[in-house]
C-alpha cells in the first residue's frame, strides 16, 4: 500500500501455483449407514413330516467376513413352536465405508430324534453405497448357496 496524490493506493499481484496464493482443500466424508441387526438378519423355519412339539427348538448361527457384527451373544438365534421366525439381535450396526459386507447364516445341528437338520447355507450381502450427497445407504440381499454357487432368494432385498 502507498499514498499517492492524496489517495491511498494498493497494488495487487496474483501468483499461480506459487506459495503466496490462497490454496483451499475440501474434504468429503459420507455419514455412516446405520441399521438394526434384526432388520438385516432374519430366519424362518418350516418343519415337515410331523407337527411341532412344545420342546422343539432349532438354533441358527450368523458369521461375518468383516465388521460390523452384532455382539457375539447375539450371533445365535432360535425358533420354537410358538415362534417360527427370529432375528439376530437388536443392536444397531454402523457401516463406515462403502462396500459389500458378507455374512453367512446356517442351522446348527441338533439332537431331535428323527429330524434331519437343514444343511443349507445362506449368504447375506449388505451392499453399502455412497449416494454422493453425504450419506452411505445400504441394501440387503439373501443368497442360497447351492453346490458352491449363489442363487438369489426371491423377495429378500431390503433397504
Amino acid at each position: 500500500m502507498r499514498y499517492e496524490n492524496g489517495a491511498l493506493k494498493a497494488d495487487v499481484a496474483y501468483s499461480r501455483g506459487g506459495t503466496d496464493s490462497a490454496a483451499f482443500t475440501n474434504t468429503y466424508t459420507a455419514a455412516p449407514y446405520k441399521a438394526q441387526a434384526s432388520t438385516l438378519f432374519q430366519v424362518s423355519k418350516t418343519l415337515t413330516g410331523r407337527d411341532w412339539t412344545d420342546s422343539d427348538s432349532f438354533t441358527f448361527t450368523l458369521t461375518g467376513e468383516k465388521e460390523p457384527l452384532p455382539p457375539i451373544e447375539q450371533c445365535t438365534a432360535a425358533v420354537t413352536r410358538g415362534n417360527t421366525t427370529t432375528t439376530f439381535g437388536d443392536t444397531d450396526l454402523t457401516f463406515n465405508a462403502a462396500g459389500d459386507y458378507v455374512y453367512t447364516i446356517t442351522e446348527d445341528t441338533g439332537s431331535i430324534a428323527g429330524v434331519t437338520y437343514d444343511t443349507t447355507k445362506y449368504k447375506v450381502v449388505v451392499s453399502v453405497t455412497d449416494d454422493g450427497t453425504g450419506n452411505l445407504t445400504g441394501t440387503t440381499k439373501y443368497f442360497k448357496i447351492i453346490n458352491g454357487e449363489l442363487a438369489p432368494v426371491e423377495g429378500t432385498e431390503a433397504a
